[in-house]
């Protein structure tokens, strides 16, 4: 690199001897700005309605000009004004590279989003954050990367482990009503036709996290935000957080794996359906065999099998009937049925001996 196109934001004042636009007679939208809530009376609504869809992304880091950068993976977008631009990067700053009614926040992550590959302009989302509780989508997105951060200037990207779930989105504060201006690049080159988007309220970052962080960046090494820069005839105009919508998408890569593992398991779900039915197949066939025989064999001793059947129902009724006639018998059923020797006027007594009878009663003879 050119040794007059190096520089650090120790010696801002002299950024606009190697990089003209940082000049404000060259470029007088510069950034960063203060944003004075009572001198905001425009309302701009649906028109600049904001949409963002960012997808989850691997965690590459570099520092440099004391500037921890993110490089975020291609395929997050955002539309406004009916424009689409792609998200490349976010830088960490701190304080806040941008005032609210004058106040710094303890720290801004811009969000830098190319209008197309030349990258020489596109709109910048700003998102201030105050040190607070340790908890929360927001602070978890920083505390996965935050002790592996690149402490020293290096020119040589580090990739960090986070999340399959890591995502930008996670940063943005609850309420996304924001400011709109023109300006520029807030460090060297300042280049022209840079569009900031400035969220009202901050997010969270955990207090951990940003004693981390600003001992690494500040203490260390010092400033790394540009002072405020004049306003001038600039209007800001501001947007109401209805009129924005967040989207979290899945990456192209993630749908691929996706697919291809909905594939695999299809294919699986298939083969085992296939195995069933080939057992139950195999199960059918043999009982449709067994069955198959069962009826040839039958067909072939049906009129056997039907006298082999009369036979024993034949003998049945015949043992039947003999076991019938002798309970009759041995009961004498039949007399009892008829009444025949149960009679005393018509019954004889055979018990009486001929003895007892009496000449009396013998009729007389003349």
């Amino acid at each position: 690199m050119d040794i007059k196109k190096q520089w650090s934001y120790l010696n801002y004042t002299k950024w606009k001897t190697n990089f003209p636009e940082c000049d404000p007679n060259n470029n007088p939208n510069q950034s960063p700005i203060n944003i004075n809530r009572n001198d905001i009376n425009l309302d701009c609504g649906l028109r600049c309605q904001l949409q963002i869809k960012y997808q989850s992304s691997k965690c590459y880091l570099v520092n440099q000009n004391n500037t921890i950068t993110i490089r975020y993976e291609p395929g997050s977008f955002i539309m406004f004004q009916n424009t689409w631009y792609e998200l490349i990067k976010a830088e960490i700053h701190l304080p806040s590279a941008h005032t609210v009614d004058n106040n710094h926040f303890d720290m801004e992550i811009d969000l830098y989003h190319c209008l197309d590959k030349t990258c020489s302009e596109g709109i910048v989302l700003a998102i201030c954050l105050n040190a607070g509780s340790e908890y929360g989508n927001s602070a978890n997105f920083f505390s996965q990367f935050v002790n592996q951060a690149p402490v020293e200037n290096t020119s040589v990207e580090r990739e960090v482990e986070v999340s399959p779930e890591w995502n930008l989105i996670d940063v943005f504060p609850e309420d996304l009503t924001f400011y709109f201006y023109d300006g520029s690049e807030a460090h060297p080159p300042c280049s022209q036709g840079w569009k900031w988007i400035v969220f009202d309220q901050p997010s969270n970052i955990g207090t951990t996290i940003y004693k981390t962080l600003k001992y690494n960046i500040i203490e260390k090494r010092g400033e790394n935000i540009r002072p405020i820069q004049p306003l001038k005839t600039r209007e800001i105009t501001k947007v109401l957080g209805k009129y924005v919508k967040i989207l979290r998408t899945t990456s192209y890569k993630k749908l691929l794996a996706k697919k291809k593992e909905e594939e695999a398991l299809t294919q699986e779900q298939i083969e085992t359906h296939e195995k069933m039915m080939k057992e139950r197949n195999s199960q059918s066939l043999g009982n449709n065999i067994r069955t198959s025989m069962w009826k040839n064999w039958y067909e072939k001793n049906k009129k056997r099998i039907k006298g082999v059947f009369i036979f024993i129902v034949v003998i049945s009724y015949f043992i039947l009937a003999v076991q019938i006639t002798r309970f009759i018998i041995r009961n004498d059923l039949v007399n009892r049925a008829f009444g025949v020797g149960n009679n005393p006027e018509t019954k004889t007594n055979n018990n009486l001996p001929i003895n007892n009878l009496s000449n009396s009663n013998l009729p007389k003879t003349f």
